[in-house]
């Protein structure tokens, strides 16, 4: 019986479906739509855009200070051990962070592996 009721309510179901999440047969949600799918579309939009403007943002500055770095260095005002100190001071802020954070992570649970077997004992 719950069968019979189940098909016999499809269409009230596909339109209750269709009020809350949006139409799945559109790839844009409608105007003034207020439902799921929209929120979805618009948050993954606004997300990319910051994220890719952050992209360019961050390495175009870096694009600029190794232009203007070289141009520094062919004219010789700037040594190439300079330019270089400076770039690796400009990206460290990147490369660190998640490593200072993994280690500190790893690091307590390898000791802890080698303190339950420890290789330093010798062997006899």
């Amino acid at each position: 019986m719950r069968t019979v009721r189940s098909f016999a309510a499809e269409a009230v179901e596909h339109a209750r479906y269709e009020r809350h999440i949006g139409s799945a047969s559109t790839w844009w949600p409608a105007p003034g739509a207020d439902n799921t799918f929209r929120y979805g579309v618009l948050k993954h939009l606004y997300g990319t855009a910051l994220i890719s403007s952050g992209f360019t943002i961050v390495f175009g500055a870096l694009q600029i200070s190794l232009w203007v770095g070289f141009l520094l260095v062919t004219y010789g005002e700037l040594s190439i051990g300079y330019l270089t100190a400076f770039q690796a001071y400009q990206v460290q802020p990147h490369g660190p962070l998640p490593t200072r954070t993994t280690s500190q992570t790893l690091f307590p649970v390898v000791d802890s592996i080698q303190s339950q077997y420890s290789c330093t004992e010798s062997f006899q």
